[in-house]
């Protein structure tokens, strides 16, 4: 998943629940392991150096 499909689907939520502030924890949490995920996919990657 990628940030911006979880950004939507936030707001998809949001019109729907409304959104409480552990909500807004968690998209946070989420957004930053995808951005920890992505850097280990590229810091992992052989031919980077080359």
């Amino acid at each position: 998943m990628t940030e911006k499909k979880l950004y939507e689907r936030l707001m998809r939520y949001k019109k729907k629940y409304g959104v409480t502030q552990e909500m807004l924890q968690h998209y946070k949490w989420a957004v930053e392991l995808l951005k920890q995920r992505q850097l280990t996919v590229n810091g992992n990657n052989p031919e980077e150096g080359i």
